[in-house]
């Protein structure tokens, strides 16, 4: 068991895309020691490191997160690397365009097992380990899709919305245990997925959105600081919306 006057140590996936380099970035300042998972691209993770505040306190590990195997595997390393794991942000996440009757049940299975699936998976094997440290954290990353769907998103919304549900159920599993689990579900944000957006599809949606523009990036990065924190252990089982008034 990790000595707790330790930092403590984040797990995150997803840390090469838009929004996990931005997390990173954000936990990193904050003094987390993060473990931080790629898929493929090993240069960007390691360039990723090479940029944060005190790089030699993180690490890179690669996952299939498709593959139970591998999942498992990646967790042994961090722990064996870091003596436990505190905190777990669920950012990997995996897109689709397509209208419901023309895709393929590849597709859709797909976007579920690395959606859904490998959230239930990774959580499996790191939540013996959250319940060796004191004031463990689950954050998953949801999307404003699962309850305001765009033409053409049905797997993604049904595998987005079935990530609330099962936040929901583990929040009342793990309470006992002091580890609180919460979803964040962001609206569209200036980075990550709202790129492969056409501009006319872009222009409309930021015409739609109260609040009249797009997300800042850190402003997700604060929420999850809060999430990451002391301060939020009576928050558990909550959906946060950060859509700039989109979906109420």
């Amino acid at each position: 068991m990790k000595n707790m006057s330790e930092k403590k140590v984040v797990l995150l996936t997803g840390s090469t895309g838009g929004l996990g380099k931005k997390i990173a970035k954000g936990l990193a300042l904050k003094g987390y020691h993060l473990a931080l998972h790629y898929h493929t691209d090993e240069s960007q993770a390691i360039s990723l490191i090479n940029k944060l505040e005190d790089s030699q306190n993180h690490k890179i590990f690669v996952a299939d997160l498709t593959e139970e195997s591998q999942i498992k595997k990646m967790i042994t390393a961090i722990v064996a690397e870091f003596g436990g794991i505190d905190i777990v942000i669920n950012n990997a996440g995996k897109s689709f365009s397509g209208m419901s009757w023309k895709q393929t049940a590849e597709d859709w299975n797909t976007i579920m097992k690395v959606n859904v699936t490998a959230v239930f998976l990774i959580n499996k094997y790191v939540i013996p380990h959250l319940r060796k440290q004191k004031n463990s954290r689950i954050i998953n990353i949801s999307s404003i899709v699962a309850n305001r769907p765009l033409l053409g998103t049905s797997a993604y919304a049904a595998s987005k919305a079935a990530l609330e549900g099962f936040t929901r159920a583990q929040a009342i599993e793990l309470s006992r245990f002091g580890i609180t689990a919460n979803c964040i579900a962001p609206g569209y944000f200036n980075t990550g997925m709202i790129n492969g957006l056409d501009s006319e599809t872009r222009e409309n949606l930021i015409r739609e959105i109260p609040s009249g523009r797009l997300g800042n990036p850190e402003e997700l990065v604060e929420c999850i600081v809060y999430l990451c924190s002391e301060l939020s252990a009576y928050m558990t089982g909550q959906v946060i919306a950060l859509n700039g008034g989109l979906y109420l």
